[in-house]
């Protein structure tokens, strides 16, 4: 048992170091992999650039372009308001509702600001003149 035990005790530095050095190719590896990646994106602006003038290479990178225009299924198409800018739009129509309701004109469910004939010409001059 203490044979066994001394053994053990003996090989713990070296598991510990064959470890860490596990640890420092894996991050060797990754890095190399980031800089992979960043100089085919470079690669791939510069090709996207010289495409522009280029009829050949534009029609060669096709593929190419469509990789990197993939976007998965469950992303919003462009355009689309983010929860962030959902929230500051109930946040002003809140607001507006409280001190100029009649700035808010309703619309089948939807409510959009609708400035009134005189509003408009005054929040210009009061601007101008401040």
């Amino acid at each position: 048992m203490t044979a066994a035990l001394g053994k053990a005790s003996a090989l713990q530095p070296l598991a510990n170091r064959v470890a860490a050095f596990g640890k420092h190719i894996e991050d060797v590896i990754f890095m190399a992999q980031g800089q992979a990646v960043v100089l085919g994106l470079q690669l791939y602006a510069l090709m996207q650039k010289r495409a522009a003038s280029d009829v050949e290479l534009a029609t060669a990178m096709m593929p190419v372009t469509s990789f990197f225009a993939y976007r998965h299924p469950s992303t919003k198409a462009p355009g689309t308001p983010t929860k962030r800018q959902k929230r500051a739009t109930a946040k002003a129509v809140k607001t507006l509702k409280k001190t100029a309701p009649g700035m808010l004109q309703q619309q089948g469910g939807t409510e959009a600001p609708a400035p009134t004939a005189g509003q408009g010409q005054t929040a210009q001059a009061g601007v101008a003149h401040s």
